[in-house]
Order: C-alpha cells, then sequence, then structure tokens
C-alpha cells in the first residue's frame, strides 16, 4: 500500500515536472518568436 502510494506521489511529482517544462518551453518559443517584434515596436 505504502510503495503504491509512493509510486503515485513520485508520478504525479514528475507529471508535473513535464507540464511545468512544456509549459515553459513553449512560452519561451512564443517569446523567443514575439521578441524581434517587440523590439521593433519599442524602437
Amino acid at each position: 500500500m505504502s510503495i503504491r502510494y509512493r509510486r503515485m506521489k513520485w508520478y504525479m511529482k514528475t507529471e508535473w515536472k513535464v507540464k511545468n517544462f512544456e509549459f515553459h518551453s513553449s512560452l519561451g518559443n512564443s517569446l523567443a518568436y514575439i521578441e524581434p517584434f517587440m523590439h521593433y515596436i519599442c524602437l
């Protein structure tokens, strides 16, 4: 029981990390895409 619970907890933590990483990488990609336009607007 405790092993299963621990494994579930570990899985949840890992899944959260993966989702967080995916979110941040997509955010970074969109920022990298928008950045030149931002510089153009600022200038």
